[in-house]
C-alpha cells in the first residue's frame, strides 16, 4: 500500500534519449485525460 492515505502509484522519469518511449506511453495514457475518474496528479 501507499503511505499517507494515498492511492498506490508509480513515478517515472525520462532522459533526453527516451523520447520514443515517453511519446508512446503518453499516447497510451492520453485516453485517461477524458476519464470521469479523479486522479492524484500534480
Amino acid at each position: 500500500g501507499a503511505q499517507g492515505n494515498r492511492a498506490a502509484g508509480i513515478g517515472v522519469q525520462f532522459n533526453d534519449q527516451d523520447d520514443t518511449a515517453r511519446s508512446k506511453i503518453e499516447t497510451y495514457l492520453a485516453g485517461a485525460l477524458d476519464s470521469d475518474r479523479p486522479t492524484h496528479t500534480m
